[in-house]
């Protein structure tokens, strides 16, 4: 390397120099012999070039030079950075550093790069930038440094031109990197970095806290399956428990828990160094009661002796059983009594005693075709006909389990809507004789008349020992499962002992119910009520004996029982 001598030295500083002019610096020596003043000023000016750099390690700025993007220049005792290479021949100084206000051509900066245009893409705001100084073939190799700092403690401090705010040490001090508060001061001070209370470590997954490292922190919890309290930092085991509604008081962590009564939970007395409290060491838990009172379904006493152990036999039973006849829907009259069916909301199984369904209340019109929804037509199909039953049902779309309901003449639900399958029968109504709905009441499985409806009314007397056969058409046709309550009026006048037999067609009993009377001298009005099997088409047969005559017969439906099956 060639060792540079008197750099210090500017030739003919003092002597003879003079410019030989534009032009001649343009065509150099001719075939001429030049003043020595003209050697002088040539050579004197290649000194105060080398001189000034040397001195400033940068050129000054000048006019009518072609600076390149990345070319450094001092402009009153600023360094910048051109941008923008360009090149001003007329010399009126627009790309002047210090009169470039939008930093179009100079910024007051610098960048690091291996990029061609790292300069031309640097901007005022940047600073000092570092842009792909090391290029990587991956994000998480690492194969190079973008700034390195060695040293036996390397640190950078981030001072605060204003003193009202305090000036940052941060650095890598023994393989931990910490921050220290300096205050105002920007010189060193040989202070302690690990010791001094100014110094704080950063934490982060390599180097987790302890702790001493934290104020107020208490050990890690003990592993060995026991109760434990609080007593200031320390970990105390619990050794007592109270059993209250009422909270016993805290004795500072002193090891004691309570189960309270009240709430079923256990709280454990933790003392954090300022008071004593209860916190609650568990969520509630079930005591150990008697059992006796729990019942299962709706009368079945499941013979357990503990809430838990009830509530495990409840929980191994099939879900359907869950549904009592206490949850099952019922029907009544409407606004409109001769057309409309309130349905309730309840739970019941479907038909096949399978699939449960959640019911909601709804009104449907049995006047008008079904329509999906409430205060709808819900007739299924046809229209309504005299002295006719209507089976009601509740209805489940295929699609998203919407229920619905409606009414059919067919048990089965035959002419249930498109896109419905599953469904339940609830109920079974019969129209009168001007195909209005008879007005009802129903408690439970019992539906009985609020008027009832006379089948036969004042019959010509009867002749002892006669059957007579009457069909009941006001109560439901076309279920077995249903039992009819039928009344008899017997009314008469006079002296007369009366025996009245009535005998159903579908069953083998051969008298359901005996009247027997004894009326002397006077005017009688009396009744008789049995029950009876409804099958397909129903009726019933009147036998009857007395000792007089003047005696009249009438038959009325007053009921009946259906299990809704």
């Amino acid at each position: 390397m060639t060792t540079p001598t008197n750099l210090n030295l500017i030739w003919a500083l003092t002597g003879g120099s003079t410019n030989p002019g534009d032009a001649k610096y343009s065509t150099g020596w001719e075939v001429e012999i030049p003043t020595y003043q003209d050697f002088n000023h040539v050579l004197r000016s290649l000194d105060e070039a080398k001189l000034s750099y040397a001195e400033a390690d940068v050129y000054l700025w000048q006019d009518l030079i072609a600076y390149a993007a990345g070319a450094k220049v001092k402009k009153g005792g600023v360094t910048y950075r051109c941008v923008t290479s360009h090149n001003d021949s007329v010399g009126s100084n627009p790309q002047d550093p210090s009169l470039d206000t939008t930093n179009s051509y100079w910024v007051v900066g610098s960048v690091f790069s291996t990029l061609a245009d790292s300069y031309s893409n640097l901007r005022a705001v940047e600073g000092l930038k570092l842009d792909k100084v090391q290029t990587r073939p991956t994000n998480d190799l690492w194969n190079s440094n973008d700034v390195t700092i060695n040293n036996i403690s390397n640190i950078i401090a981030l001072n605060n031109d204003s003193a009202s705010y305090d000036n940052l040490l941060f650095g890598n001090v023994r393989g931990k990197l910490v921050v220290i508060n300096v205050a105002n001061l920007t010189d060193p001070d040989g202070r302690n970095l690990i010791s001094d209370t100014s110094s704080y470590n950063i934490y982060h997954e390599g180097n987790k806290p302890t702790q001493g490292d934290i104020d107020g922190t208490i050990p890690t919890e003990p592993q060995d399956g026991k109760l434990y309290g609080r007593r200031a930092n320390n970990w105390v085991e619990v050794t007592t428990t109270t059993i209250s509604e009422a909270p016993p008081p805290p004795v500072s962590g002193n090891g004691q828990s309570w189960y309270n009564l009240e709430d079923g939970r256990l709280y454990v007395d933790i003392n954090d160094g300022d008071s004593s409290q209860w916190v609650p060491a568990s969520p509630p838990i079930i005591p150990e009661l008697v059992a006796s009172n729990i019942v299962y379904e709706d009368n079945e006493n499941i013979g357990k002796t503990t809430v838990q152990s009830a509530l495990d036999y409840m929980a191994s039973q099939p879900a359907l059983t869950y549904i009592s006849n206490r949850q099952y829907p019922t029907v009544s009259n409407g606004a409109d009594s001769d057309h409309d069916i309130v349905f309730s909301s309840g739970k019941i199984e479907d038909s096949t005693g399978t699939f449960p369904i959640v019911t909601r209340e709804l009104t449907k019109q049995a006047d008008a075709a079904w329509v999906a929804g409430t205060n709808v037509g819900g007739l299924f199909s046809g229209s309504m006909t005299p002295n006719t039953t209507y089976h009601l049902f509740f209805i489940v779309r295929d699609s998203d389990g919407v229920v619905d309901a409606g009414f059919d003449t067919d048990s089965e639900a035959a002419n249930i809507p498109a896109g419905y399958t599953t469904y339940r029968r609830i109920a079974s109504l019969v129209t009168d004789v001007n195909a209005n709905l008879r007005k009802f009441t129903q408690r439970g499985n019992f539906f009985e008349y609020v008027v009832e409806a006379a089948n036969l009314g004042g019959r010509p007397t009867l002749v002892t020992g006669v059957a007579v056969v009457e069909k009941v058409s006001a109560l439901p046709h076309g279920l077995t499962n249903l039992l009819g309550i039928v009344g008899a009026t017997v009314f008469y006048s006079g002296t007369s002992t009366v025996l009245i037999q009535m005998v159903s067609e579908f069953t083998e009993i051969s008298s359901l119910v005996n009247y027997a009377a004894s009326i002397h001298n006077g005017f009688s009005f009396n009744s008789i009520k049995a029950t009876l099997p409804l099958g397909v088409d129903p009726s019933v047969q009147f036998y009857s004996t007395f000792t007089n005559g003047g005696m009249n017969i009438s038959v009325s439906a007053l009921g009946w029982i259906d299990d809704r099956g």
